[in-house]
């Protein structure tokens, strides 16, 4: 039988996992990707998915505190080249706050939905909680958009944790959001709290050469600012982000909970049982907490409160 033939995009289910980074997203997707005839993508947006060949070790995902996992986290990528070429720099992060090219990204996602056979397909991304209106626009049937969040100041202090160890990555991420949706009136008001640089006009010879030239300017760049100012880029976004998709998605689910709640971890089951027949179980879930969190908590209050305020101007 062709893969393409197993069925029409119209008879699959797709389930469209939707976070910021270090909310416990992995974990979600490898309790999906343990269930059979199911395809679970990992990060269709990830830029390691601009190369032709990649791999994300073990190592990393111990670094990174990820759950163990038995294959490589790309390997439903693979032979799938036709599907990743389609992807482009900026539909990583140019376009997080909005959908420009749609048809591409539509074009993208439909590709890797018919190059398997599975019924269900989900897609995990951390790219994209301000875009999750166009994917309730685009895929109407058999869709379900689910939406993770997890207790602000832990999650922060997961990716001050992986700072202090030598990984920007996250600090970098959100820089580079937010510099590049700038203009967006989702994210414009942090405009006037910190100064974040807009680069325009920068180009390379690959896709990844560009993405490279973007996230190197920042990697210099974050050093300039306090620890105070990157908790105030992150809590902006975490705000904005939870806010927006509290009104849309079709089940959110609170980490936090989920961790530390028993019942609430039958509830967000039932829920997803309900919504698309299939049974997670999230039992062995193991959430860090913490304490302490880098910061004074008077400090974190202070930031808080000034961000609430500026968020009430846009009701969302």
């Amino acid at each position: 039988m062709g893969i393409c033939n197993f069925r029409s995009i119209k008879e699959k289910n797709f389930i469209f996992l939707h976070s910021l980074f270090r909310t416990g997203s992995t974990y979600i997707w490898s309790k999906f990707r343990k269930q059979k005839y199911i395809t679970c993508y990992y990060e269709p947006l990830n830029e390691q998915l601009l190369e032709e060949e990649r791999a994300f070790e073990y190592k990393t995902a111990e670094s990174l505190k990820h759950p163990f996992v038995e294959q490589n986290y790309f390997l439903e990528y693979s032979n799938k080249a036709k599907c990743t070429r389609i992807m482009k720099s900026k539909l990583v992060i140019d376009e997080f706050a909005h959908v420009n090219s749609g048809r591409r990204l539509k074009k993208y996602i439909d590709c890797l939905a018919k190059s398997t056979e599975s019924q269900y397909i989900i897609f995990q991304f951390n790219r994209t909680a301000l875009r999750v209106g166009w994917f309730k626009q685009i895929y109407q049937n058999n869709t379900t958009n689910i939406y993770l969040y997890r207790n602000h100041r832990d999650q922060w202090k997961s990716i001050f944790e992986q700072f202090r160890k030598g990984n920007p990555y996250f600090l970098i991420i959100s820089l580079m959001i937010v510099s590049r949706n700038l203009w967006h009136g989702y994210i414009k008001p942090i405009d006037s709290l910190v100064h974040i640089p807009r680069l325009a006009g920068i180009k390379g010879k690959t896709e990844k050469e560009k993405f490279g030239l973007i996230y190197n300017w920042f990697y210099e760049y974050i050093h300039y600012l306090s620890i105070e100012e990157h908790y105030l880029i992150y809590y902006y976004l975490w705000l904005i982000c939870l806010q927006y998709n509290n009104k849309i998605v079709d089940i959110c689910i609170d980490m936090t909970k989920l961790n530390k709640e028993s019942s609430y971890r039958e509830d967000i089951r039932g829920l997803i049982r309900s919504e698309t027949e299939l049974d997670v179980d999230f039992s062995d879930i193991d959430l860090p907490e913490y304490d302490n969190y880098g910061i004074e908590i008077k400090s974190m209050q202070c930031i808080e409160r000034e961000v609430e305020r500026r968020l009430v101007s846009l009701n969302i």
